[in-house]
């Protein structure tokens, strides 16, 4: 009976996640919210606090709260799943990356553009090593890096990125 109750709980952890993604794709993101935080009580439920495989809706949570201007709350799932990441050595690169990219537009967004640059640096770096430097999977880093180079007026080096 606990197996099938996990199988089920996991079958609602990816609907919630796809619904979620859905949203944020969408740019619908207070709708977003509400698929994500069930995502993340599943998960709890799974795998206990602090698991790894709740920063995939620790990123969600963020995501949508950036979209919706709410930095100070984005800021604080970015650290829960910061917090995760480090409890667990083996998490991914990718994961690291999807990670900083977060953080750094965070920062962009409140205007600390110097952390801005050193998390989508650190992006960029997990990306690279996922994937490789001119993977698709590296762009949004380097996207995100010129776009932060540009706002402080740094042109030659936004369209070094954006190149």
């Amino acid at each position: 009976r606990e197996y099938t109750m996990d199988l089920s709980k996991k079958a609602l952890v990816d609907l919630c996640g796809q619904e979620a993604d859905k949203f944020l794709v969408a740019g619908r993101f207070e709708l977003a919210l509400p698929g994500a935080q069930q995502e993340m009580k599943f998960l709890r439920e799974l795998y206990g606090e602090g698991a790894v495989e709740l920063v995939a809706a620790y990123l969600r949570m963020a995501e949508a709260n950036v979209g919706l201007a709410r930095y100070q709350q984005a800021e604080q799932f970015l650290s829960m799943a910061n917090w995760s990441i480090l409890k667990n050595p083996d998490a991914s690169n990718a994961l690291r990356s999807k990670l900083h990219r977060n953080f750094g537009k965070v920062y962009a967004a409140r205007g600390k553009l110097d952390e801005a640059l050193d998390e989508l640096a650190k992006d960029i770096y997990c990306s690279s090593l996922a994937s490789g430097p001119e993977h698709v999977d590296a762009s949004p880093g380097y996207f995100h890096a010129a776009s932060v180079f540009y706002a402080q007026h740094r042109i030659e080096h936004a369209l070094a990125f954006y190149d």
